[in-house]
Protein backbone atom coordinates (compact mmCIF):
# COMPACT_ATOMS: atom_id res chain seq x y z
CA UNK A 1 0.00 0.00 0.00
CA UNK A 2 1.33 3.34 -0.86
CA UNK A 3 2.23 5.93 1.83
CA UNK A 4 0.39 9.07 2.27
CA UNK A 5 2.48 12.54 2.04
CA UNK A 6 1.79 12.26 5.85
CA UNK A 7 3.38 9.31 6.59
CA UNK A 8 6.41 10.20 4.27
CA UNK A 9 6.98 13.27 5.28
CA UNK A 10 6.81 11.66 9.01
CA UNK A 11 9.76 9.05 8.48
CA UNK A 12 11.40 11.87 6.42
CA UNK A 13 12.06 14.07 9.04
CA UNK A 14 12.24 11.31 11.62
CA UNK A 15 15.33 10.04 9.40
CA UNK A 16 16.99 13.53 9.54
CA UNK A 17 17.50 12.86 13.39
CA UNK A 18 19.89 10.67 14.84
CA UNK A 19 18.18 8.12 16.92
CA UNK A 20 15.19 9.44 17.26
CA UNK A 21 12.45 9.40 20.04
CA UNK A 22 8.93 9.11 18.77
CA UNK A 23 5.67 8.87 20.86
CA UNK A 24 2.11 7.45 19.83
CA UNK A 25 -0.47 8.34 21.28
CA UNK A 26 -3.83 5.65 21.05
CA UNK A 27 -2.15 2.96 20.60
CA UNK A 28 -4.44 0.35 22.38
CA UNK A 29 -5.58 -2.46 19.74
CA UNK A 30 -9.32 -1.84 19.14
CA UNK A 31 -10.12 -3.84 16.35
CA UNK A 32 -7.93 -7.64 14.57
CA UNK A 33 -6.98 -5.24 12.42
CA UNK A 34 -5.74 -1.87 14.54
CA UNK A 35 -2.23 -1.46 14.52
CA UNK A 36 0.10 1.56 15.59
CA UNK A 37 2.31 3.26 13.10
CA UNK A 38 5.14 1.92 14.19
CA UNK A 39 5.17 -1.11 11.34
CA UNK A 40 5.79 1.67 8.83
CA UNK A 41 8.62 3.51 11.12
CA UNK A 42 9.94 -0.21 11.84
CA UNK A 43 12.91 -0.76 9.19
CA UNK A 44 12.23 2.75 7.69
CA UNK A 45 13.85 4.96 10.53
CA UNK A 46 16.79 3.57 12.06
CA UNK A 47 18.06 3.39 15.95
CA UNK A 48 14.27 4.99 16.68
CA UNK A 49 12.83 4.49 20.31
CA UNK A 50 9.26 4.35 19.82
CA UNK A 51 6.89 4.48 22.76
CA UNK A 52 3.24 3.34 21.86
CA UNK A 53 0.64 4.94 24.77
CA UNK A 54 -3.06 4.52 25.71
CA UNK A 55 -5.25 4.94 28.65
CA UNK A 56 -5.66 1.05 29.20
CA UNK A 57 -3.20 -1.81 29.06
CA UNK A 58 -3.39 -4.13 26.44
CA UNK A 59 -1.72 -4.94 23.20
CA UNK A 60 0.09 -2.77 21.34
CA UNK A 61 0.00 -0.20 24.68
CA UNK A 62 3.86 0.24 25.74
CA UNK A 63 3.14 2.22 28.66
CA UNK A 64 -0.51 3.34 30.37
CA UNK A 65 -0.70 6.93 30.40
CA UNK A 66 -3.29 9.81 30.14
CA UNK A 67 -2.47 11.86 27.27
CA UNK A 68 -3.93 14.88 28.95
CA UNK A 69 -1.27 14.18 31.79
CA UNK A 70 2.03 13.81 29.29
CA UNK A 71 4.27 15.91 31.82
CA UNK A 72 3.55 13.72 33.97
CA UNK A 73 4.86 10.60 32.83
CA UNK A 74 7.78 12.13 30.33
CA UNK A 75 9.94 14.89 30.80
CA UNK A 76 10.01 17.91 28.64
CA UNK A 77 11.64 18.76 25.19
CA UNK A 78 12.03 14.74 25.30
CA UNK A 79 10.72 13.70 22.28
CA UNK A 80 11.88 14.46 18.15
CA UNK A 81 8.28 13.02 16.97
CA UNK A 82 4.30 12.67 18.65
CA UNK A 83 1.71 10.82 16.00
CA UNK A 84 -1.87 10.48 17.22
CA UNK A 85 -3.89 8.35 14.59
CA UNK A 86 -7.61 8.48 14.96
CA UNK A 87 -7.15 9.21 18.85
CA UNK A 88 -8.31 12.99 19.37
CA UNK A 89 -11.85 12.59 18.66
CA UNK A 90 -11.99 10.73 22.23
CA UNK A 91 -10.10 12.81 24.22
CA UNK A 92 -12.33 14.89 26.21
CA UNK A 93 -10.09 18.27 26.21
CA UNK A 94 -8.12 17.89 23.05
CA UNK A 95 -6.68 21.36 23.55
CA UNK A 96 -4.95 20.60 26.88
CA UNK A 97 -3.37 17.35 25.04
CA UNK A 98 -2.07 19.66 22.64
CA UNK A 99 -0.09 21.41 24.99
CA UNK A 100 1.08 18.38 26.96
CA UNK A 101 2.07 17.32 22.97
CA UNK A 102 4.28 20.81 23.24
CA UNK A 103 5.45 20.05 26.46
CA UNK A 104 7.37 16.99 25.57
CA UNK A 105 8.56 17.71 22.11
CA UNK A 106 12.03 19.02 21.54
CA UNK A 107 12.19 22.11 19.99
CA UNK A 108 11.94 21.60 16.42
CA UNK A 109 10.08 18.25 16.90
CA UNK A 110 7.19 17.48 14.39
CA UNK A 111 3.40 16.34 15.81
CA UNK A 112 1.40 14.59 13.30
CA UNK A 113 -2.45 14.27 14.13
CA UNK A 114 -5.32 12.74 11.89
CA UNK A 115 -8.47 12.29 13.44
CA UNK A 116 -12.38 12.49 11.86
CA UNK A 117 -13.74 15.39 10.78
CA UNK A 118 -17.33 13.48 9.70
CA UNK A 119 -17.78 9.76 10.71
CA UNK A 120 -19.93 8.08 13.02
CA UNK A 121 -19.89 7.26 16.93
CA UNK A 122 -17.56 5.13 18.05
CA UNK A 123 -16.18 3.59 20.86
CA UNK A 124 -18.98 5.49 22.43
CA UNK A 125 -19.70 7.09 25.11
CA UNK A 126 -15.74 8.17 24.87
CA UNK A 127 -16.19 10.01 21.61
CA UNK A 128 -16.56 13.21 22.07
CA UNK A 129 -15.21 15.57 18.74
CA UNK A 130 -15.25 16.00 15.03
CA UNK A 131 -12.62 18.09 14.03
CA UNK A 132 -12.53 21.33 10.52
CA UNK A 133 -9.07 22.10 9.48
CA UNK A 134 -9.93 25.69 11.27
CA UNK A 135 -9.94 23.81 14.70
CA UNK A 136 -6.63 21.62 13.90
CA UNK A 137 -5.25 24.91 13.22
CA UNK A 138 -6.43 26.65 16.34
CA UNK A 139 -4.93 23.48 18.76
CA UNK A 140 -1.50 23.85 16.93
CA UNK A 141 -1.86 27.30 16.38
CA UNK A 142 1.59 29.78 16.26
CA UNK A 143 0.58 31.30 18.98
CA UNK A 144 1.04 28.78 21.00
CA UNK A 145 4.94 27.50 19.27
CA UNK A 146 3.77 25.78 16.51
CA UNK A 147 4.78 26.08 13.17
CA UNK A 148 1.91 24.59 10.39
CA UNK A 149 3.31 22.19 7.87
CA UNK A 150 0.08 20.93 6.70
CA UNK A 151 -3.20 20.76 7.62
CA UNK A 152 -6.00 19.48 5.17
CA UNK A 153 -8.89 17.43 4.78
CA UNK A 154 -8.67 13.16 3.39
CA UNK A 155 -10.79 10.81 1.80
CA UNK A 156 -13.62 12.87 0.54
CA UNK A 157 -17.07 11.75 1.46
CA UNK A 158 -21.30 12.05 1.10
CA UNK A 159 -22.57 12.96 3.48
CA UNK A 160 -26.89 12.97 3.70
CA UNK A 161 -29.81 12.12 5.79
CA UNK A 162 -31.54 8.36 5.99
CA UNK A 163 -34.82 10.62 5.33
CA UNK A 164 -35.10 13.55 3.31
CA UNK A 165 -38.44 14.44 5.20
CA UNK A 166 -36.75 17.54 6.67
CA UNK A 167 -34.94 19.25 4.40
CA UNK A 168 -37.13 18.29 1.51
CA UNK A 169 -35.00 19.37 -1.57
CA UNK A 170 -32.88 21.57 -0.35
CA UNK A 171 -30.43 19.42 0.80
CA UNK A 172 -27.43 20.02 -0.59
CA UNK A 173 -25.21 16.62 -1.97
CA UNK A 174 -23.00 18.28 -3.90
CA UNK A 175 -21.45 20.05 -0.55
CA UNK A 176 -17.61 18.88 -0.04
CA UNK A 177 -17.60 16.18 3.07
CA UNK A 178 -14.48 14.30 4.55
CA UNK A 179 -13.85 11.94 6.52
CA UNK A 180 -10.47 13.14 7.89
CA UNK A 181 -8.72 16.14 8.70
CA UNK A 182 -4.46 15.69 9.00
CA UNK A 183 -2.41 18.08 10.19
CA UNK A 184 1.65 17.70 10.68
CA UNK A 185 3.10 20.68 12.62
CA UNK A 186 6.76 21.95 14.00
CA UNK A 187 7.32 22.54 17.68
CA UNK A 188 8.93 26.31 17.51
Amino acid sequence: MELSWFEQEFIRLMNERDKPAVLEIGTYKTTPTTTTFKHKLDGQVPGMDFIGIDCREGENVDQVADAHRLADVFPANHFDGVISLFTFEHLARPWVVAHQIRHVLKPGGFVWVCTHQTYPLHYYPYDYFRFSKEAMAILFDEVDGWEMIKNEYSLPAVIMPHTNRIHGDTWNFQSESWLHVEILARKK
